[in-house]
């Protein structure tokens, strides 16, 4: 079996660790969905991600608040005031949200989301949020996904205990959306200034979306510095304008996840996929949500008995994926944790972990990479990075590796052609470090 080149020079470049730009992006985004260059695609953004993440899923759930008519009346949304899909007002008392976010959390939840419609008030959102933070384990993240606002109420957000927020620059915005583009870029502007780490997704696509603007959101999310990057495909609520474009296929959805994957490398914590489906779970997702309370996607006013998933359904399709359901909070969202006060056993100083293998990787090439993030994982996020390298790059013959794996740290060779165990590796950072 042979694929195209191009493609394969793409991909070949893309598993060695290297960036891949626009034009390139754009050309896996047209592969064929049917062809051998599809499953190579496919193969290879899988890889990655389960070369990063060690086979670990996880499960954000989204708590809808409120549903009404919206006077923004984006062209997929049920909740658009002039479709009169949805004609009445609900909204979840504070009680409600708390007693749901905690359910989520009891049942495995790693990451709690808050939602409300564009126009919901602030204050109120706020109020509930401080709620719901103080009924939460104080290391469960909180995050928000509300309409635009500025870089103060960022700061009211991080106040009331949020650590990241879902915010994103929609297909077609201003177009599709009643929503000002330049509002919504002032908004992201404000999170990239603020501590609140972005979750952002390319969203929300239709068949009639090129590869060229699919490809335009995943590079903005890597340049915002988004720490969980997704894909979500349009779904057709009978009655709104954009429903009869239809929907993009599960294969589809598929191939925008393994290319947005791709193209955001190792600078994530988590690649998400929107609605959860088993084939971009094959194909480099490793994240999936669980939602109640009013969807925009929906038309009943609980998702939770409509389109939503639960947590125990989302761990069951990690779970058929090959993933392993991470078990306590993400550490994907950390917004003012990352600047907590070091505790004495902290690290001093930070630490390039470098892992040496063959391309493609063999089993242990591929054991002792997963040992060295399972060991990075251990200490705050950022102070631990690790970097997986062909031996036959010009930084292996720097280092003068000879033999697979080979492990580096701060310029160190400390292991050579053996799997260096996560506990060796903790106590050989602790020492780089100056513990």
């Amino acid at each position: 079996m042979k694929i195209d080149p191009k493609i394969e020079s793409i991909l070949n470049k893309a598993l060695a660790g290297k960036e891949i730009n626009r034009e390139e992006a754009v050309e896996l985004v047209k592969i064929n969905e049917h062809s051998y260059e599809m499953y190579a695609l496919m193969s290879v953004a899988n890889t990655l991600t389960r070369r990063q993440f060690g086979n670990k899923g996880e499960i954000f759930a989204q708590v809808g608040i409120n549903v009404w008519p919206c006077p923004r009346n984006c062209g997929f949304c049920s909740f658009g005031a002039d479709w009169n899909v949805i004609e009445s007002r609900v909204e979840l008392s504070l009680e409600e949200v708390v007693e749901r976010a905690k359910e989520f959390e009891n049942a495995g939840a790693n990451a709690i989301f808050l939602m409300t419609t564009a126009d919901y008030p602030f204050d109120r959102y706020i109020k509930i949020a401080k709620a719901v933070r103080k009924a939460l384990a104080p290391d469960m993240p909180m995050v928000a996904n509300i309409g635009d606002f500025t870089e103060e109420q960022a700061t009211e957000l991080l106040d009331a205990g949020f650590q990241g927020v879902y915010h994103v620059f929609r297909l077609r915005e201003g177009k599709d959306t009643g929503i000002d583009p330049a509002s919504r870029l002032r908004t992201l502007e404000a999170i990239k200034n603020s501590a609140l780490d972005l979750s952002y997704c390319v969203e929300p696509i239709g068949p009639e979306h090129p590869p060229e603007e699919l490809v335009e959101e995943m590079f903005r999310g890597k340049e915002l510095g988004a720490v969980n990057c997704a894909s979500m495909w349009r779904v057709p609520v009978p009655g709104v304008p954009l429903a009869k474009l239809g929907k993009i296929s599960e294969l589809a959805l598929a191939k925008v996840v393994a290319v947005t994957r791709i193209v955001v490398g190792n600078s994530i914590r988590a690649m998400g996929v929107h609605e959860p489906r088993m084939l971009p779970l094959l194909a480099g997702a490793n994240q999936i949500y669980a939602e109640t309370g009013p969807n925009p996607r929906d038309t009943v006013e609980d998702t939770s008995r409509g389109r939503g998933f639960s947590v125990e359904t989302c761990k069951n399709m990690l779970k058929e994926a090959g993933y392993i359901p991470l078990e306590g909070p993400s550490k994907v969202f950390q917004g003012r944790w990352r600047f907590k006060e070091k505790n004495p056993g902290e690290l001093k100083s930070n630490v390039r972990v470098l892992v040496f293998g063959t391309q493609p990787p063999c089993a242990r090439c591929q054991q002792a990479e997963r040992e060295a993030r399972q060991a990075a994982e251990k200490f705050p996020p950022g102070r631990v990075t690790v970097e997986k390298h062909d031996a036959l790059s010009e930084l292996g013959q720097k280092y003068g590796v000879m033999l697979t794996p080979t492990v580096v740290v701060n310029g160190k060779t400390v292991a050579v052609g053996r799997v260096l165990k996560e506990s060796e590796l903790v106590e050989i950072i602790k020492k780089e470090a100056g513990v």
